[in-house]
């Protein structure tokens, strides 16, 4: 799963169709947004034809936070709705999970 760390629930058939990649929110993790789907809906939200990915996101630097490492898939100053995000760590993940999506298009 290249730099990330991620649980996957696999396909129950044979044939993969698709992928869905599931990202959680800043300060959390793939395994905590798994459980808490499963947790709320009852259902381990897994399909016959689809790979569903919640990767975590790496530790990170977080201005919200004053700057202690946080899981987060990009830095931000403000969590208001005009508020600026650090578009260089914006551009870094894109990348990162660029190379993601491409792994699963290759599988």
């Amino acid at each position: 799963m290249n730099a990330f760390r991620a649980v996957i629930n696999e396909p129950s058939s044979r044939r993969r169709t698709a992928s869905f990649i599931f990202m959680h929110g800043s300060g959390g993790t793939g395994t905590e947004l798994r459980n808490y789907i499963r947790d709320t809906l009852n259902y381990d939200f897994s399909f016959p034809h689809m790979r569903v990915i919640f990767p975590t996101a790496p530790m990170l630097p977080y201005t919200l936070l004053g700057g202690s490492p946080c899981n987060v898939w990009f830095d931000r100053d403000s969590l208001e709705p005009a508020g600026t995000e650090c578009l260089s760590s914006v551009d870094s993940m894109a990348l990162q999970l660029k190379k993601v999506v491409q792994a699963e298009i290759d599988s």
